[in-house]
């Protein structure tokens, strides 16, 4: 499974005993709408719908529960599409779909930035074939 995320988002994986919350590449978001797959996933580990999203080189790493046994779903940055709402934001993937509340608009407009800034990088490296 390492190897299949490692394919999408780059060789800077680390595996999930390995992930620190104080990492600052790491940034806490509130899920208040999920596809019925994740709530399944997060049901198992917390009561809490909360989850990280880690930026690296190729895509997003979204760790639920990261506290006992973390899942990791992986976004590719060609693959995602947000949208933006007054109090939330909704990353969109398919077949996956997260709406995360904005709890700090600075916080989350740095987020949307650098994601922005990422998938651009990306996007110009499929545009030159």
């Amino acid at each position: 499974m390492l190897s299949k995320i490692r394919d999408l988002v780059g060789n800077t994986l680390v595996s999930p005993d390995k992930i620190s919350p104080a990492n600052p590449s790491i940034q806490g978001f509130t899920l208040i709408d999920v596809d019925d797959e994740i709530i399944d996933i997060v049901n198992k580990q917390s009561d809490v719908f909360s989850c990280k999203i880690e930026l690296r080189k190729k895509g997003l790493l979204i760790w639920l529960g990261v506290s006992q046994e973390p899942s990791v779903l992986a976004f590719p940055y060609r693959l995602i599409s947000m949208f933006k709402g007054t109090d939330y934001l909704q990353l969109y993937c398919q077949p996956w779909r997260l709406k995360l509340l904005i709890e700090d608009k600075g916080e989350s407009q740095k987020f949307q930035q650098n994601l922005l800034r990422q998938r651009a990088i990306i996007q110009s490296q499929y545009d030159m074939y």
